[in-house]
């Protein structure tokens, strides 16, 4: 039967609403018409669910939501979904008016991505799911970035719970070693913890992300002793680079280590060679020096990087690539 009452008993209905929708999805008591044929088209999740829960079949149950015949809004069968409103919202814009439409160097929004990855994968929508999957990627690779990361999220907490939440959750989880790597380096341990307060309202990480967010912490800063073995090696007078042509250059090893790391030790084993040797000019460092020195520095950078995920309790950087290719739609 149909939905009556007062007005402010009416369902609250919300874009998208097609006037000649055939079906009405209904997530935390808001609703939204659409085409059970564009959904299917999309989605063999929402196919299957609609062709076990039609109403000639008896109305009968699926584990993503069921027709109630007992419920209808404007002629139309209603679908009771689990999902927040405003993942579907999202996820609905995006299929029906191509909103969230981002080029592979534009930023995408956090709430977008999260909407996406969650019920991409609930339904295996698959376009929608692998589009915020590479944005992930993109922002958190597998390989050492030989620069900054260049984050392709935006509108997320400062500390990243919300993005190491939901790698962790959508089963993404090649992408947690940099994300730590990026977020938990300069995140207070108590933050970690206890989680924090950013613009009125509270963030915090999921049990399992807490303990391992806790060792990677500690894990960057221990690491530094396998990326800069030739820092303290030159600093301490331990070796001298033959041929070395310059009295001046272990000096400018023990400054550099004097303005990063003091006074307070940093949290970066992968700490570029061009940032590390900013204060290197040409006529402080001799050529030869400088050349072995980037070596040992980037071969350091390599072994702290592929002994990353294993400190964090993860698995190899191939097999975490290999998931991430398996859980791709």
């Amino acid at each position: 039967m149909s939905i009556s009452g007062d007005e402010q008993d009416q369902p609250k209905r919300l874009e998208p609403w097609m006037e000649d929708g055939n079906i009405v999805l209904a997530a935390q008591g808001n609703y939204f018409r659409v085409h059970l044929s564009v959904l299917s088209l999309h989605s063999s999740i929402f196919k299957d669910m609609f062709i076990s829960s039609s109403p000639s079949s008896g109305c009968s149950t699926s584990s993503y939501g069921a027709l109630d015949d007992v419920q209808v809004i404007d002629r139309c069968p209603v679908v009771q979904l689990s999902d927040s409103v405003e993942d579907l919202q999202i996820v609905l814009d995006a299929l029906y008016r191509r909103s969230h439409v981002f080029t592979f160097d534009q930023p995408m929004p956090f709430s977008v991505v999260a909407a996406f990855l969650r019920l991409g994968k609930k339904y295996e929508i698959r376009q929608l799911f692998n589009e915020a999957k590479a944005k992930l990627e993109t922002s958190f690779p597998c390989k050492l970035p030989q620069s900054d990361l260049d984050i392709k999220i935006t509108g997320h907490d400062p500390h990243g719970f919300q993005i190491i939440n939901l790698a962790h959750e959508v089963g993404l989880l090649s992408v947690l070693p940099a994300a730590i790597y990026y977020f938990c380096r300069s995140c207070p341990l108590s933050s970690i913890l206890d989680g924090y307060t950013f613009e009125g309202s509270l963030f915090s990480l999921t049990t399992p992300n807490v303990r391992t967010c806790a060792i990677g912490r500690e894990k960057l800063l221990e690491l530094q002793s396998v990326a800069f073995p030739w820092l303290k090696a030159t600093a301490s007078g331990v070796r001298r680079v033959r041929q070395c042509s310059s009295a001046s250059c272990n000096g400018l090893v023990n400054l550099t280590i004097a303005r990063h790391w003091h006074p307070e030790p940093s949290r970066d084993p992968f700490m570029t060679w061009e940032a590390i040797t900013a204060e290197f000019t040409g006529e402080n460092v001799c050529h030869t020096c400088r050349a072995t020195w980037q070596v040992e520095h980037q071969a350091g950078r390599d072994r702290a990087w592929e002994a990353f995920p294993g400190l964090l309790g993860l698995e190899s950087w191939s097999e975490l690539e290999r998931n991430a290719i398996d859980i791709a739609l």
